[in-house]
């Protein structure tokens, strides 16, 4: 019983260690739905049966709340991108969106979606929902993705802004000079799509013009009013 109690003392920072030590493995995201019951399940054994089936008393409440921010900052330690917002919401205010239902509104794909996760460019934090756990994204993210997908640049868009064609620009993906958006499921299998801050960034690399197939370097004549370069 001794041993127990010390999980309690100088909270949470003991009670994460004993997390730590529970953990079997690496904790990865369902892209499908966000639901994270059957990795749990499999990562901490009976401790999360417990925690979430036994001990149902809202006096327990503390405890999930801090086994959530725990993979929260987990997972966020393993994604590649830096998030910007904090690691738990602050206040009712703050509008969430489920992975499901993000997925929809972007019309992409699980695996787009988890890589707009794993970049930081939507931001995620698991919070308790019943007797389980679910990730839920920021709905600003959201929101802001699907304004980029709407303003998003086909490959002829793109290649004309640079006085080229599209054999070059798909040539300047492979090659992971440019990065196009996730494609929509509306979207052909082989279209792709580019943000609007595409050129500026490829313009701002020098040696990178050399691979266009113009007789000048691009410069800004070659780019309409609608994409600003830094002066």
């Amino acid at each position: 019983m001794d041993k127990r109690i010390q999980y309690f003392e100088n909270w949470p920072h003991n009670f994460h260690e004993f997390l730590r030590k529970q953990s079997s493995g690496s904790i990865r995201l369902n892209a499908d739905d966000g639901k994270l019951d059957t990795a749990l399940k499999r990562e901490f054994g009976s401790f999360y049966e417990h925690l979430y089936l036994d001990l149902e008393g809202t006096q327990f409440d503390f405890m999930r709340g801090s086994f959530a921010e725990f993979l929260t900052s987990r997972l966020k330690s393993q994604a590649e991108g830096q998030f910007v917002h904090p690691l738990m919401p602050h206040s009712a205010t703050d509008k969430f969106i489920s992975i499901a239902k993000a997925r929809r509104l972007l019309k992409i794909t699980h695996r787009a979606m988890s890589d707009l996760i794993a970049s930081g460019e939507v931001g995620f934090f698991i919070r308790n929902q019943g007797t389980t756990l679910e990730c839920v994204l920021w709905l600003s993210d959201v929101e802001n993705v699907k304004c980029k997908f709407d303003e998003a640049m086909t490959c002829r868009d793109l290649a004309k802004e640079f006085g080229t064609d599209c054999e070059t620009i798909r040539e300047l993906v492979r090659k992971g000079l440019i990065q196009p958006r996730a494609r929509r499921s509306t979207d052909a299998f082989n279209t792709l799509r580019f943000g609007r801050d595409t050129a500026e960034q490829f313009l701002q690399v020098p040696p990178r013009h050399s691979y266009l197939k113009t007789s000048a370097p691009p410069s800004r004549s070659c780019i309409k009013p609608g994409i600003r370069l830094k002066s």
